[in-house]
């Protein structure tokens, strides 16, 4: 605030100060005129978009909401915020243990933390998780989801999810069979691609591909 409040001389802010709350407590007193506002004067119209509108507002005698105003109308961009060292050093954490360690560490509710994380684009961390092999991705669908899960140990939830992303096995409708006009692509487009245009999984598409003994498709060139 004093590095704002430098260019005028001390003598400028304290006249400036004691008008506003002059103002302010006349402007309180019974049979005053509340309708019409304040005019701005020019030492306020200088503080506008240097300090946060809030923290201007108290200053100037003045709601938030009439800072923003007359802020907005003279074009003038909000006051940017400026991280602290302490935002910094949360926000290097973030993605480095799981979002339940780190928010006990900052004192911070889960949600946030992981809200955060997300804003700023960084991957979730999780700890003791255990990958899935190639035998147990070849399990998937053999067998109803809770009996696979606890063959396996795993949750019934991972074990769905992993069905779903990884296999075409949807319970309750029959399977989707590959059309004639469709096999002729195998082998001939990406499989990524080729899922893409058949709204297929990426992972059946290459199953099928060496099951037909096809190697895999180059891709294009970029012209």
């Amino acid at each position: 605030m004093a590095k704002i409040l430098a260019a005028p001389s001390d003598l400028k802010i304290g006249q400036f100060l004691r008008e506003s709350r002059l103002f302010e407590h006349l402007r309180r007193l019974p049979g005053s005129n509340r309708a019409r506002p304040r005019p701005w004067t020019p030492l306020e119209a200088q503080l506008l978009g240097k300090i946060r509108d809030a923290d201007l507002a108290p200053v100037v005698g003045r709601t938030p909401t009439a800072v923003t105003r007359a802020r907005v109308s003279r074009n003038i961009p909000v006051c940017a915020s400026r991280k602290t060292p302490r935002a910094r050093r949360e926000d290097k954490m973030l993605g480095k243990r799981p979002d339940a360690i780190v928010a006990e560490a900052l004192g911070r509710t889960t949600i946030a933390v992981a809200d955060r994380r997300y804003r700023l684009g960084i991957p979730a961390r999780y700890e003791n998780r255990k990958l899935w092999s190639a035998k147990e991705l070849a399990l998937l669908g053999t067998m109803p989801d809770q009996e696979l899960a606890k063959k396996l140990g795993r949750s019934v939830l991972s074990v769905r999810m992993q069905r779903i992303a990884k296999t075409e096995i949807r319970y309750g409708q029959p399977p989707l069979r590959w059309t004639k006009a469709e096999l002729r692509f195998i082998g001939k487009i990406p499989d990524g691609a080729l899922a893409r245009r058949f709204g297929r999984v990426r992972a059946s598409v290459r199953k099928l591909r060496v099951k037909m003994g096809l190697p895999p498709a180059k891709p294009r060139p970029a012209p």
